[in-house]
């Protein structure tokens, strides 16, 4: 979860008209991490929280601002402040050959907005808590903040051949083309693997050629913010269009806190435009939109008799709200990208409410817990992994839908999420491999060998299973190393297993089994990794992997 760093004196100006008992250390100490965060340090000059990542508007010093503000006075956002005011006039011109490399983009101009030395730093940090969150790295969705003067728009949003265009990036000496960026430019090196592998590479020119951004590795220098910048123009690319409109909202909002107005951009694709997008699009989506919430069903899940306070813990998060008919009908702010469902909303009215507002109750029936049978199985496999050397690891249930598909083996299809918060989590994983080949992916470039495992839940069918899945990476690694790994656990268990060859999409044909019982019955399987497997998640050395069911496997031993 990102950690921001609050310079405490600007922090301070943003909070400038709240009553003094609200505006001091203690009680910011004490109420952020009510609104869904923890407190991490602090010094003099700054204080840092740690904010949950289902909440990206907090991650720069004014969202905090903002957030806190309302929290401690129960006063909502304003629709009246964020909102867009009216068409900038600016248009973005998309052309088809950027499609295929970073297929959409978003903007919005910020005009009057007041920038110092302390409000363009904290731009600068939600620009990159933003990048490596919502972005995953600048892969899926980079920004790019320009000063307006210097530029004239149209825009044109299109794909370029690596050495076809030269500009002067931020932070430069000299004019470069797209390639020496990528190979000297210290931006360039650092995120040139987002392109690998794209033979034209994306630009954003004005109506005279001027480049504003190589996304999404640099600006030009000639869009560079200072402090006497008075209108902003931002430029949003990306991989995913709704990453692109959620980085946008956050960004806009931050922009009129620091007294700018807001005005939307004309995105024109071409046709047919990517999925998702139509051929014009009013950019950035920054209107409040509406839920209905029954009183009923909050007042069942909270836990509580009366509505009393429903309205005003609302308030508190920012949401403007009224009661007709049974119903909460409750204003979404445009930067809470958050809300997806009735069931966030429940969980702002409980923070609203305040936790330590809530009573315990006793239960009903009084009872002893014990851990579940299949726990100390679970332990043992623990123990026995560790004991091998290999390293537990702990990764999310919900993966990429398009992981689960390029895995798939013997209809093992993962339950699909609808209207998921980001493709990365669109599905319930059917086994362990896309977690450990996608935790493999982002530590790449550790020293070998790496060993791993994880005892998780993966879901068939609709139904929850526990399994335990390892991967070792090494130079040499093969088949035997596996296979005896396996075998050395059914011993620990003492339960009588054989192999047989198989072919799954995920093994190299030839060199992977089916571990069965004596009975015949599934208990895993085991093998080295396909190359083309290999390759889609960047592992450039052999690797092996086993997997299995655990809960079958339960049944065996305890009998």
């Amino acid at each position: 979860m990102p950690v921001i760093d609050l310079n405490k004196e600007y922090l301070k100006r943003l909070l400038q008209g709240l009553p003094p008992n609200k505006l001091n250390w203690e009680e910011i100490r004490r109420s952020v991490p009510m609104m869904g965060a923890s407190y991490e340090r602090e010094d003099e000059e700054s204080i840092s929280f740690e904010f949950f990542p289902n909440r990206p508007d907090l991650y720069s010093a004014e969202g905090v601002a903002r957030a806190y503000r309302s929290f401690v006075t129960s006063e909502p956002f304003s629709p009246d402040i964020y909102r867009l005011v009216d068409k900038s006039g600016v248009r973005v011109v998309v052309e088809k050959n950027v499609l295929s490399v970073r297929p959409y983009i978003g903007g919005v101009l910020v005009e009057g907005v007041q920038i110092d030395e302390d409000s363009l730093l904290s731009l600068m940090n939600l620009q990159e808590k933003l990048h490596l969150t919502l972005g995953r790295g600048r892969k899926k969705m980079a920004i790019g903040v320009h000063d307006f003067a210097p530029i004239q728009p149209p825009f044109r949003y299109l794909a370029v051949k690596p050495d076809e265009i030269e500009f002067l990036p931020l932070q430069g000496s000299r004019e470069m083309t797209l390639r020496e960026i990528l190979m000297e430019h210290e931006k360039g090196v650092e995120y040139a693997h987002t392109l690998e592998g794209f033979s034209l590479y994306p630009i954003i020119i004005d109506k005279k050629n001027n480049v504003l951004s190589f996304p999404p590795i640099i600006n030009g220098e000639l869009t560079r913010v200072t402090e006497e910048t008075t209108d902003i123009f931002v430029d949003c690319t990306g991989t995913s269009l709704r990453a692109v409109e959620e980085a946008l909202k956050i960004i806009t909002a931050q922009l009129i806190d620091l007294g700018g107005k807001a005005k939307s951009v004309e995105i024109v694709y071409p046709s047919p435009p990517p999925p998702g997008a139509t051929e014009k699009i009013v950019s950035p989506p920054f209107q409040w939109e509406e839920m209905k919430v029954p009183v009923a069903d909050a007042k069942t899940l909270l836990g509580v008799e009366k509505e009393d306070g429903f309205e005003e813990a609302l308030r508190r998060m920012g949401y403007t709200v009224k009661v007709e008919e049974g119903e909460l009908i409750v204003k979404i702010p445009p930067m809470r990208v958050d809300i997806l469902h009735p069931v966030d909303i429940y969980e702002d009215l409980a923070i609203g409410f305040g936790y330590d507002n809530f009573s315990g109750v006793l239960p009903h029936t009084p009872s002893i817990g014990e851990g579940r049978g299949v726990m100390h199985l679970i332990n043992l496999l623990r123990e026995a992994m560790i004991g091998l050397g290999y390293q537990e690891v702990k990764t999310l249930t919900m993966v990429d839908r398009g992981d689960v598909e390029f895995l798939e083996e013997n209809n093992e299809i993962g339950v699909e999420v609808i209207n998921p918060l980001s493709e990365e989590h669109s599905a319930l994983r059917p086994s362990l491999h896309p977690s450990l080949l996608g935790f493999l992916k982002l530590n790449r470039h550790r020293e070998l060998p790496q060993r791993i495992f994880e005892i998780g839940e993966v879901v068939k069918e609709g139904v929850n299973h526990w399994e335990l899945g390892g991967m070792v990476v090494q130079k040499g690694i093969g088949f035997t190393d596996v296979k005896s790994t396996v075998e050395h656990i059914m011993r620990v268990l003492s339960i009588e297993t054989k192999v047989e060859r198989v072919d799954k999409k995920i093994y190299i044909r030839g060199r992977a089994a089916t571990l069965l019982s004596k009975d015949n019955v599934i208990l895993g399987d085991m093998g080295e990794v396909h190359p083309e497997i290999l390759h889609r998640y960047e592992i450039s050395y052999p690797t092996v992997s086993f997997r299995l069911d655990v809960e079958r496997i339960f049944e065996m031993w305890r009998e």
